[in-house]
């Protein structure tokens, strides 16, 4: 099997990476449906058990998409936070603007605009949006720190996965304790996320080495669920050592099954729906609390299916809304600055 590094690849060998972001889309908008699950049936609760790490895994993987370009680009630095500027900063400020008057919608404020500022410098933390507020940050850096990683050796990137996994593992058993681990690491938390899948795509250059990684973790799902049972839900779907390897494996998973020889029109579905996946993951929420209150209650294992319907329905409606502002405003935007910027170099 050869290496996962894409660097010097083509857009059209890129198409697992387009595959895995249309997996991610899905999970988020479907573990936020979990919500109309029926916890009073015992099938339905092991399904919200089993399926919510699964769909959880999400969050890790939109990290660690994130980090694997972002440390690889060798664009000049001026290329580079242009082009994240556009292509982040944009939707970024538009879809906050959109959140604060859907939350204004519901809810007075005294100032629109004055809460538009306070929900970019963080007050959507406890939204869905507190995944930026972590990205941000460490796309800025990135480019710094991507050269001092594409100089990692082969041990050096175990190394690096080790102090990880070691560091989130003791944050992980002091809070299960009642103890906040007050040492502090660079790399610690959801940023590890953010620059483990280079090392981890580094690392595995044999068909073994990924098939092993996939009985580790189907054996961490199985351990997580055990925990959810047993009450043990500190950081169990998030920097749980035992999540995160869970987590790489679904990673290499779906990269592995983006390399499969799909029809063409499966290739151009998935391409559209990745194009416009972040706006999605932005707007998803939104039409999820819209759209529940009218699907009718179903109790017992059928709201399995219930699921299902709001989950599916939340991604069509999603992907709408999404089309229609990246269309009409995103796309002309980007594609605007993009010309500016040509002249301005030339």
């Amino acid at each position: 099997m050869e290496n996962f590094q894409a660097e010097g690849r083509t857009q059209y060998r890129l198409f697992e990476y387009d595959f895995i972001r249309v997996v991610a889309m899905v999970f988020v908008i479907a573990v936020h449906a979990l919500v109309v699950i029926d916890f009073a049936d015992k099938f339905s609760l092991f399904y919200f058990n089993v399926m919510q790490a699964v769909f959880f895994s999400c969050n890790g993987i939109f990290f660690m998409i994130s980090g694997r370009f972002a440390l690889t680009s060798r664009q000049s630095y001026a290329q580079y936070y242009y082009k994240k500027l556009i292509t982040i900063g944009m939707p970024v400020f538009i879809f906050f603007f959109i959140r604060t008057a859907y939350i204004a919608s519901k809810a007075e404020f005294n100032n629109l605009f004055t809460q538009y500022l306070l929900n970019l410098s963080g007050a959507l933390g406890n939204t869905e949006y507190w995944f930026l507020y972590v990205l941000i940050g460490n796309m800025m850096i990135a480019p710094l720190l991507g050269k001092a990683f594409r100089q990692f050796t082969k041990k050096e990137c175990v190394l690096f996965l080790g102090l990880g996994l070691f560091y989130n593992l003791c944050v992980t058993i002091s809070s299960v304790f009642g103890q906040p681990f007050e040492y502090s690491y660079l790399f610690g938390g959801w940023i590890f996320y953010f620059y483990l899948s280079y090392c981890l795509e580094k690392l595995l250059t044999h068909k073994r080495h990924v098939h092993l990684l996939w009985i580790v973790s189907s054996i961490c799902l199985f351990i997580t669920v055990v925990l959810k049972y047993k009450g043990i839900t500190t950081y169990v779907h998030d920097l749980s050592p035992i999540f995160t390897v869970f987590t790489m494996g679904m990673y290499t998973m779906f990269l592995t099954i983006g390399t499969w020889d799909f029809p063409n029109w499966v290739k151009t579905v998935v391409r559209f729906l990745a194009k416009h996946s972040f706006s999605v993951y932005l707007i998803h929420m939104m039409v999820l609390e819209t759209v529940i209150p009218s699907f009718p209650a179903i109790i017992g294992a059928a709201s399995i299916l219930r699921h299902a319907g709001v989950t599916l329905f939340v991604l069509i409606v999603s992907v709408i809304f999404s089309v229609i502002v990246d269309q009409l405003l995103l796309f002309p935007l980007s594609n605007l600055l993009l010309k500016l910027a040509k002249r301005t170099a030339a």
